[in-house]
């Protein structure tokens, strides 16, 4: 099996109000999605997306060295491909390397997509996983202009009650004092 082609696409999508941390605010929804195609018409497919705008540098790196190096590869070499690509994030500056880790991470996971399809089995499985299930935690406190101590203890109750082991909790944004209402409310949730 060898790939044939890697097809990245940069995805802008506007929300409908701004999400602030405590240091940036996203007024956008920044993404890549990625699919690699082999010549035995198995694909892999892989997502990223962040707030940050640097979709098209990713999509650049995929489109130009990453697909010349890894033309003709066998997918399944997932660390012989991992080594390739990983040229490309040592030889440029901080961003451009920030850049090209987004890429090769995008690929990479694309390209145990294919393995997992190929084994016919989850990637959990074929990792050596052995739970059906794993306790997952969401990002949660988020800024919104006026939202009280109390609104985030709620939206914190509501995440426990759907399921999820924890939250992390975004701080730093608003004064200690206020950080530390928010954050006594949530925990006491």
């Amino acid at each position: 099996m060898k790939i044939v082609k890697l097809t990245a696409t940069a995805i802008k999508v506007p929300l409908p109000r701004p999400v602030k941390g405590s240091t940036y605010q996203y007024t956008h929804v920044q993404a890549v999605a990625l699919e690699v195609e082999t010549d035995e018409g198995v694909t892999g497919s892989s997502y990223v997306a962040d707030g940050y705008d640097h979709s098209a540098a990713i999509v650049q790196f995929i489109d130009g060295p990453i697909s010349d190096c890894l033309s003709g590869e066998d997918p399944l070499a997932t660390a012989r491909c991992w080594e390739k690509m990983r040229v490309f994030c040592r030889t440029v500056n901080r961003r451009g390397r920030d850049d090209g880790l987004h890429a090769q991470g995008l690929v990479d996971m694309a390209l145990w997509d294919i393995v997992g399809k190929v084994a016919n089995l989850p990637l959990s499985k074929l990792w050596g996983g052995y739970c059906e299930s794993r306790p997952v935690i969401a990002i949660a406190g988020y800024y919104v202009d006026g939202k009280t101590p109390e609104a985030y203890a709620d939206d914190a109750h509501d995440l426990v009650e759907r399921g999820f082991a924890g939250i992390k909790l975004k701080v730093g944004g608003l004064s200690l004092e206020e950080d530390v209402r928010r954050v006594k409310a949530v925990r006491e949730a």
